[in-house]
């Protein structure tokens, strides 16, 4: 008799906290990525002026990953946000404007 072992490759995993590179001076875009089930919670903040109480501009969304290892929101399939284990970055890709951003994981 012959075992087979099978390895799944382990689910990358999104979560946490996340500062766009390169750092600015006065402005700041931070991403929060918290796994909910099967789901993403994702929430960005963006400051023009990062000493404000308040971010200039937020969104949040759910997201899940894709059958292509990307996380995409659910109702909104323009945007994807790609990691890169070995480097720690996240970069979000909006497809509309073929615009990246890449973030840095804080934590």
């Amino acid at each position: 008799m012959f075992l087979i072992a099978c390895s799944k490759q382990a689910d990358k995993d999104f979560s946490g906290e996340w500062v766009q590179l390169p750092k600015t001076e006065n402005s700041i875009r931070k991403l929060s990525i918290r796994k909910s089930g099967e789901e993403y919670l994702v929430k960005d903040e963006f400051w023009l002026n990062k000493d404000a109480a308040r971010p200039s501009h937020l969104s949040e969304g759910v997201a899940e990953v894709s059958s292509n290892g990307t996380l995409e929101y659910k109702n909104l399939n323009t945007i994807e946000f790609q990691l890169d284990s070995s480097s720690n970055h996240l970069t979000l890709h909006d497809k509309n404007y073929d615009a990246k951003v890449i973030f840095e994981k804080t934590y």
